[in-house]
């Protein structure tokens, strides 16, 4: 049947021609005047001049005019008209059932691409049929067909039949501010149709509208694609190049369409999202560092990640897949996880530890996490997650060695920790105080309790530093007194340690050792001091009174020896002159040991307390004391600039009275050479520390800068100018050498111990103290004396002594 709509379109032609005669008009002119299409104005122009009631011809460019003949034609054509409105049904009817024929066409492509839909899994070639289809269905001359990115809120081109590659750039993404059908559908979610682009209200003076002309398309209908559960998936559009009002009929099968585009979109996105999905697990799978395998109930291993077989050191997965996990574990572990397997493939869940043997030999330690994993055919195997933990149970093995070694060394040291929760002052105490403090384990008591258990002369002290450390975090170091449940008393030493945060203790930590048996010791050292003490001064007081009384009777033996060589020397043989001079020498040696004696028993006691010294002073005194033996020995002294000590000035002369003076004696039968030189100890020299050697006196005569008063004062200062930066423990080693006979290396040792004399009294005087009372002066200053020595090689003493405090090194 013909539409009615057409009907009164073709009438309405006709009358258009009545009212203007024989003026010849176009097909866009008639589509304007008549309101409707050109395709259909072209319609009704065709079937009016089959009919007679019009005329055409072409003028030019393939563009036709119509015209009326008159109305002398018109008695002719209304003859005709039965004749023609029998042969216009039959073209109705024969049009009629072209359309059923189409549609029948038509309903046949939508099954066969909802069968592709089934079985297709190239998704783009899909898009195409269906817009291929689309386009078919509502005879147009163009298509496309786009999908909703919900992040961008825009659409995507899927597919387009027709377009020119600058609009399929120009509408690859459509957002809904667009003035296009797809950008009005996407804003409104409604079917748009714009019979005539060029007078479209919505595209009037946008891109789009160009965009639509420039590419040859005059009518555009936009279907939304809707997802079952009524989400916006996406759009699939029409074009014609002529305005164009596509019909019902169309528009119908066009949304049948339509579903199956929403649904192979729809399915399209489930399947990206699952395929995402598998390849976010299986990269996880794949990267995690933690072993994922499945195995079966009779313990063959299914599947095993990257991480499992470097676990195990497989090369790949077909040396461990299907072979029986249980190859893998250690002999002594495979019992209890072949139970453990099963239990978890009857439905249960749990975790266990082994060790595994890896196929290179390797042991390792591990952790599994376990559930059930069905089949589809009901069957059930161990899902599991395992992580290597080797490390950890190596640091676990390590720490619990050093908790043992550390609960042996507290008790090896006798110390123990503690440890202060400052918020509510609970106490924390390792096992070997509560050994030391003889309490119980099992009732750790409280601060207050610990601190009634010290003695009572020590509580308020503890107290204190306990207090303070809690406020401030103030560190002690208290050794204290406590009782014991056994009511023993030892000694502790308390010490403590804190973290500090915004002026208050956040973390309190000490140690707690018995130093009982070192009080003990340090109490009968104390006894045996005060004995020794006592013992010396009654040594010391019956040195005095021996050699104090032993001076008397010898100077009344000396003195009548004397008096004997002045009256009767005369009468005296040789004999009687030898032996008297034997008796006087006799005598005078043991003068001179008993005064020894005695200053050697008075250097601690009689010692004048330590100040800073000059050396170069006292040197000098000393060399003014022996000018004569010096002379006499024709003996050269030499020495380097001397600095300034710590000591007592006295004692010091008498120590380089001493080595002097064995010098000269012990220098043989070359006339004496003798050095003295003074450097820092260890060798740790500094620029202008000390002068160089002065230049060796004349025979007889001896030198040092004190005789010029210039050249001593420059000395002086370059003496006290040396580092000020010097602890107050520095040290100056102070050498004597010599060119004398020297000294055995057997004999090193002996020289200073008292009345030892290498030589017999007829070849060298002396007492046998002198070296001995050296030592003792030096270790009253803090330091020590050593000797270096070759027969025949000279000799060197060497002796130390404390840098002046205001003069350190």
């Amino acid at each position: 049947m013909r539409d009615t709509a057409s009907e009164l379109q073709g009438e309405g032609i006709s009358r258009l021609f009545e009212q203007i005669g024989t003026e010849p008009l176009t097909a866009a002119e008639v589509a304007t005047k008549a309101e409707c299409s050109q395709q259909t104005a072209r319609e009704k122009l065709t079937a009016l001049v089959d009919r007679g009631y019009l005329q055409t011809k072409e003028v030019g460019s393939g563009e036709r005019v119509w015209w009326s003949p008159g109305r002398e034609r018109e008695r002719e054509d209304e003859r005709e008209g039965e004749h023609e409105s029998e042969r216009e049904r039959e073209r109705e009817h024969d049009e009629q059932e072209t359309q059923q024929s189409a549609d029948v066409v038509a309903t046949q492509q939508l099954q066969e691409i909802s069968t592709q839909l089934i079985r297709e899994n190239d998704a783009a070639a899909l898009y195409q049929k269906v817009l291929d289809a689309a386009v078919d269905i509502m005879d147009a001359d163009y298509g496309s067909m786009q999908m909703l990115d919900s992040d961008r809120g825009e659409l995507k081109l899927l597919a387009h039949r027709g377009f020119s590659s600058e609009a399929a750039s120009f509408w690859e993404w459509v957002s809904p501010e667009a003035g296009s059908t797809c950008g009005m559908a996407l804003d409104t979610g409604e079917r748009i149709i714009a019979s005539d682009v060029e007078t479209c209200e919505f595209m009037s003076d946008t891109e789009d509208r160009e965009v639509y002309l420039q590419a040859g398309i005059r009518a555009v209908q936009t279907t939304p694609l809707v997802a079952r559960d009524g989400d916006l998936l996406g759009m699939i559009s029409t074009h014609w190049e002529t305005p164009h009002d596509p019909p019902e009929r169309k528009l119908h099968l066009l949304d049948v369409l339509a579903r199956q585009a929403a649904d192979l979109i729809e399915r399209t996105r489930s399947e990206v999202e699952l395929k995402k999905r598998e390849e976010h697990l299986s990269a996880l799978v794949e990267t995690t560092p933690e072993c994922i395998k499945t195995v079966d109930a009779d313990g063959t291993l299914r599947q095993m990640n990257r991480t499992g077989l470097d676990m195990v050191e497989a090369e790949s997965a077909s040396d461990v897949i299907g072979e029986s996990v249980y190859d893998l574990i250690a002999p002594d572990d495979r019992a209890q996880f072949r139970e453990f397997n099963e239990r978890i493939c009857q439905g249960e869940s749990g975790t266990i530890e082994f060790e595994i043997i890896g196929l290179n030999g390797s042991r390792r330690h591990m952790k599994t996490h376990a559930a059930p994993l069905r089949s589809p055919d009901g069957t059930r195997s161990q899902l599991a997650l395992t992580r290597d933990i080797t490390e950890q149970v190596e640091r676990e093995r390590e720490l619990e060695r050093a908790r043992d070694m550390l609960a042996e060394t507290e008790r090896i040291a006798n110390v123990g920790g503690w440890e202060i929760n400052v918020a509510t002052r609970e106490v924390f105490w390792t096992d070997h105080i509560f050994e030391l403090l003889e309490v119980d384990a099992d009732e750790e008591p409280s601060l207050e309790e610990i601190l009634t258990m010290f003695h009572e002369a020590d509580q308020q002290r503890i107290r204190n530093a306990v207090e303070g450390l809690l406020d401030s975090g103030d560190p002690f170091d208290i050794e204290a007194r406590v009782r014991t449940d056994s009511g023993e008393t030892r000694w502790l030493r308390l010490r403590s340690a804190s973290e500090i945060g915004d002026d208050t203790a956040t973390s309190i930590r000490g140690a707690a050792q018995d130093i009982t048996d070192r009080k003990q010791r340090e109490q009968r050292l104390e006894e045996l001091i005060d004995d020794l003490e006592e013992s010396n001064s009654r040594l010391e007081q019956f040195a005095y009174a021996a050699s104090h009384d032993l001076q008397e009777p010898l100077r009344m033996i000396s003195s009548y020896l004397q008096l004997i060589e002045q009256r009767y020397a005369a009468d005296l043989d040789g004999d009687g002159e030898e032996f008297l001079e034997f008796a006087i020498d006799g005598s005078e040696r043991m003068r001179n040991m008993i005064q020894g004696l005695l200053k050697y028993s008075r250097v601690e006691t009689r010692g004048e307390p330590l100040e800073p010294v000059d050396l170069d002073a006292v040197f000098a005194d000393v060399c003014e004391d022996l000018q004569l033996r010096i002379t006499e020995s024709n003996a050269r002294v030499s020495a380097d600039s001397l600095p300034r000590i710590n000591g007592d000035e006295e004692q010091l002369r008498q120590v380089f009275q001493n080595l002097l003076d064995n010098a000269i004696e012990y220098s043989g039968d070359e006339p004496p050479q003798i050095h003295i030189s003074a450097e820092q100890e260890e060798s740790q020299s500094r620029p202008d520390s000390r002068s160089q050697s002065h230049n060796p006196p004349e025979r007889g005569e001896h030198h040092t800068s004190a005789d010029d008063p210039e050249r001593h004062r420059a000395d002086q200062n370059r003496t006290r100018n040396c580092d000020t930066a010097a602890s107050d423990e520095a040290k100056w080693t102070v050498s004597v050498s010599d060119n004398g006979v020297g000294i055995d290396s057997d004999d090193t040792d002996r020289v200073f111990e008292v009345f030892q004399s290498l030589h017999p009294p007829d070849e060298h005087a002396g007492t046998g103290i002198g070296l001995a009372l050296c030592e003792r002066i030096v270790e009253r200053h803090g330091g020590e004396i050593w000797v270096d020595s070759e027969p025949n090689e000279g000799t060197t003493f060497s002796f130390t002594l404390p840098a002046a405090p205001d003069h350190p090194i």
